[in-house]
């Protein structure tokens, strides 16, 4: 990939960016000094900058002709997922039964019953109405989602912090999960900010675990971090975590006529959600089938394991120096890896783990332009370009880093519609999976020899 490529070649500046990042993931934020300090987003105009270009590529490729009149480009369409959620909460307003038959086509209603007792409350106004408001709510809460990292990662609340999240927003549509969610009227953002609730006001925030609960009430996936807490050794949220979803269960049986069908039959049909074949499907099973190796399932159990072993590795780390935003964007990515099924649109959490590490590079970058700015008046205007030039550059070599995740509309060559067509390059061909891979297990690998350095120089 270019991310490797780049990070090898002698006195590249993408080397220097990567060392920075590391160094960045270092930064322990939690003694009542650092929680207290808030700070201004070092680098900011040259981040605004890079981030601007990024957000004016993609409204450019949104608004091209040959997109807007696209099948899958325009994302005015009629949103088809948002329709099943609907029709689905129409159907039990009218007493029908939820898994019984498809909704839009062929295509069912695919969540537990809790979920189909939360979208009963669509059906009070028109779908058009109801589409409209879902898709402004996504949007609105991603924002708040990114807001929430930055302020985690302890920026100042600020109208240039608001800017910089609301240029972030427009410049992920960049990626394939963000377009994805909207093109289909997804759910996914809505799970991301409820866990965000749990994770992202602090670690001592009261009834943490009920939200992740809820979400996993809505969609099972959340379940999974329910583990972070675990390697938080948060036992209440844990608590929080499973009784809350038995209390969405409970809800569900009493909302929902055939819930009993879900859990004793249509729970362990993963061909209900899509198929592996399908090259929209991105998770380490659904890549290591279309590639027909033997024995696909279980290296999947074997790989999902050893990936699972590398979060709880960066998140025990990245808990320890109160980088909770990246424990959480980790867990996502993680989740959608080790999932016997996967849409490429459960990836959003690839949002917040784009600017929890462009946080941990510009970091370094202030301390290094801090040194600089000692040496005099020439000194002072040094260590601006510097930090402005690093901010630029840190969004660029994030941005090359996150190619894999490109949609097809913004830059079609990296994107998984691309990469299904490798068919004599497995490397190239499951890109996707193998550079969410990549990203888990470096910051486990960061983590593991920081630890061991420590630990080798308290001797």
């Amino acid at each position: 990939m270019v991310f490797f490529g780049a990070c090898v070649t002698e006195n590249c500046p993408a080397l220097v960016l990567c060392l920075c990042a590391m160094d960045g993931l270092t930064t322990d934020i939690t003694t009542p000094k650092a929680a207290t300090k808030k700070h201004k987003i070092p680098g900011y105009f040259g981040v605004l900058t890079a981030l601007a270009l990024l957000a004016g590529w993609a409204v450019y490729r949104l608004t091209l002709p040959e997109t807007r009149h696209s099948k899958f480009g325009n994302l005015f369409h009629w949103p088809i997922d948002f329709r099943v959620y609907y029709r689905a909460g129409e159907a039990l307003q009218q007493g029908d039964q939820l898994y019984a038959h498809g909704f839009v086509g062929a295509l069912p209603f695919t969540y537990p019953p809790f979920a189909g007792a939360l979208f009963r409350g669509l059906a009070f106004a028109s779908e058009h109405t109801m589409a409209v408001a879902w898709q402004v709510a996504s949007l609105l809460v991603l924002l708040l989602v990114i807001i929430a990292v930055l302020r985690e990662r302890g920026y100042r609340m600020s109208p240039g912090l608001v800017v910089i999240a609301i240029v972030g927003l427009v410049a992920s549509f960049n990626l394939s999960p963000v377009f994805g969610t909207i093109f289909f009227g997804q759910i996914n953002i809505f799970l991301m900010g409820l866990v965000a609730l749990d994770f992202l006001r602090g670690g001592r925030a009261r009834g943490r675990g009920i939200f992740t609960g809820i979400a996993a009430g809505i969609k099972l996936t959340p379940i999974f971090f329910a583990l972070a807490f675990f390697v938080e050794r948060r036992w209440r949220a844990i608590v929080a975590v499973l009784a809350t979803f038995a209390v969405t269960v409970g809800i569900g049986f009493w909302g929902v006529p055939d819930a009993g069908v879900f859990w004793t039959e249509k729970v362990l049909e993963t061909n209900r959600i899509g198929e592996h074949a399908n090259p929209g499907a991105q998770s380490l099973q659904s890549i290591l089938l279309r590639m027909d190796i033997a024995h696909a399932k279980p290296l999947w159990a074997f790989g999902s394991l050893l990936i699972v072993v590398a979060f709880c590795i960066a998140a025990r780390g990245a808990i320890r120096r109160g980088n909770l935003s990246l424990v959480m964007a980790l867990g996502g990515v993680t989740a959608a890896l080790i999932s016997p099924f996967s849409w490429f649109h459960h990836w959003v959490y690839l949002v917040p783990l784009f600017f929890v590490l462009l946080d941990a590079t510009l970091r370094p970058l202030q301390h290094l332009a801090k040194r600089i700015s000692v040496r005099g008046r020439a000194g002072r205007g040094a260590a601006i370009l510097v930090e402005q030039c690093g901010g630029f550059l840190a969004v660029a070599f994030w941005s090359v880093v996150f190619l894999p995740y490109a949609s097809a509309v913004s830059y079609f060559p990296t994107s998984f519609h691309a990469q299904r067509l490798a068919v004599d390059n497995p490397w190239l061909r499951g890109m996707f999976v193998w550079a969410g891979i990549a990203l888990v297990v470096g910051c486990a690998a960061y983590y593991l020899a920081a630890g061991l350095g420590r630990r080798g120089r308290n001797r």
